[in-house]
């Protein structure tokens, strides 16, 4: 089914809520980048623009696919989008700017959607901007369960719905929409062909669980700085270790609640991830970081608990930064040995803390 294409223009006052309004309802837009306003909401990035583009051809094709279905209520389907030369989807932390595609499903009763999978998605730059996302092809895994009296295929007509909306760009971007249905009573061999392909093709690109990489966090520095926004900016380096690290390229974080990642900023090097944060709150707290670390031949869904020493916590929560300088002094002229800490700042965090509450209140240590 074609999507039909259509315009919209806006000027440049336009208000704020009439323009996500328009992203909304239109099936099909064309936006710029070179006049976008970007704003980052939670789990997407979204580029609001004046439309400036060219009709053209549809360059994303979407089908829906029966994976397999295995006992015990295991229900997986494909997403599969064919992708025109020059354009591409976007992963889901799109990088700078962009929005993943989004699925509404309607289920037969009984049945519920466990998660979805995305592919490894690439890194590169397009128009300045970093982009994690997918060129050519991209595969989104639906994983469900089924209740207990379902059998495959189904008895009668059985209809898994799926609404998609997404975002496809090159030096322009469009908004797209499909509506898409599969019988689970009536899937013929030659469709179960194409299925089995498409996998075949992809299964090695979707990340491997964290428990096949032997790798874990070591250390931890959290700095905060005023600058960068309303409420300021965090910079986080975690340093990890253990015997599969020689294998990591590179680090693709996924999206944060109630933070803006800076993707220009975000980096791995030998060993260490490097990122840095804007709240979109007061208060924010990053407690865990999620993403994909990046090998040669396969990539791993990591999970790892952000967490700062007592000394950070305490210095951090100081607005002012010449109050921490104070007291970052007065920790090394009272014999902090900052070459053998593991702090955030070079000390030892819980030996430090208790030393300077201690002195700072006239008892000995």
């Amino acid at each position: 089914m074609k999507v039909s294409m259509m315009t919209r223009a806006g000027g440049r006052n336009s208000f704020l809520f009439l323009k996500i309004a328009l992203l909304v309802i239109i099936g099909f837009s064309v936006v710029s980048p070179g006049y976008a306003s970007k704003f980052k909401v939670g789990f997407t990035q979204i580029y609001f623009a004046e439309q400036t583009g060219k009709k053209g051809s549809e360059p994303v094709e979407v089908e829906i696919f029966l994976i397999d279905y295995q006992e015990k209520g295991k229900l997986r389907i494909g997403l599969y989008f064919k992708i025109e030369p020059g354009w591409y989807l976007y992963w889901l932390n799109p990088g700078e700017a962009g929005l993943p595609p989004q699925v509404e499903w309607k289920l037969p009763q009984g049945f519920s959607l466990t998660n979805l999978e995305f592919p490894s998605p690439e890194k590169f730059l397009s128009s300045g901007y970093v982009v994690y996302g997918y060129k050519k092809e991209l595969l989104i895994l639906a994983n469900f369960s089924t209740p207990e009296a379902f059998s495959f295929p189904a008895r009668e007509a059985t209809f898994i719905q799926a609404k998609l909306n997404w975002m496809v760009c090159q030096e322009s971007c469009l908004i797209g929409q499909k509506q898409l249905e599969l019988d689970l009573s009536s899937v013929n061999s030659r469709r179960k062909e194409e299925a089995y392909l498409i996998w075949e093709k992809f299964k090695s690109r979707f990340p491997r669980p964290q428990e096949e990489i032997r790798i874990k966090v070591k250390n931890v520095k959290m700095m905060k700085a005023e600058e960068g926004g309303p409420y300021g900016e965090i910079k986080i380096s975690l340093e990890l270790e253990g015997e599969d690290l020689w294998q990591v390229k590179d680090f693709y974080p996924l999206p944060l609640d109630d933070f803006i990642i800076d993707e220009n900023v975000t980096k791995y090097n030998d060993g260490t991830i490097e990122l840095s944060l804007t709240p979109l709150k007061n208060g924010a707290r990053i407690d865990r970081l999620r993403g994909l670390l990046i090998g040669e031949k396969s990539s791993y869904l990591v999970d790892f608990t952000v967490s700062e020493s007592p000394l950070d916590k305490f210095v951090n929560s100081l607005e002012k930064n010449f109050v921490k300088i104070k007291i970052l002094r007065r920790l090394k002229d009272n014999g902090c040995d900052h070459q053998k800490g593991n702090s955030g700042f070079g000390f030892n965090a819980d030996d430090d803390f208790r030393s300077f509450l201690h002195q700072s209140s006239g008892k000995s240590a």
